[in-house]
């Protein structure tokens, strides 16, 4: 499984979330809808034992992202998911009765 800027059809950098990872959506002729998070390389530790993390949730059928491939390039971390689709936490929340905000 490899990322090939001959495949990309488009990149949009990300502009929400909580995270201070840089984050892009990629759309790959091969590889389909994307989520390429980038951090800097100081986290390296921390940023792999998530990605791991989230390998063994995803293996409990948890509907989220799936992580694909995880690299250090230069001085930033590279993480790659599929993209999932789904709405803002913020903008659905109250949408949801108190028990379930909860």
């Amino acid at each position: 499984m490899n990322l090939n800027s001959k495949s990309i059809s488009k990149i949009e950098k990300i502009e929400k979330g909580w995270s201070l990872d840089e984050k892009y959506y990629v759309e790959d002729e091969h590889l389909g809808k994307l989520l390429l998070r980038i951090s800097k390389h100081t986290s390296y530790d921390r940023k792999q034992q998530e990605f791991t993390l989230m390998k063994l949730v995803q293996l409990q059928d948890v509907r989220m992202s799936t992580p694909l491939k995880f690299w250090r390039e230069e001085d930033k971390l590279n993480a790659l998911y599929t993209w999932c689709d789904g709405d803002e936490l913020g903008e659905v929340v109250s949408d949801f009765n108190d028990a379930l905000q909860y």
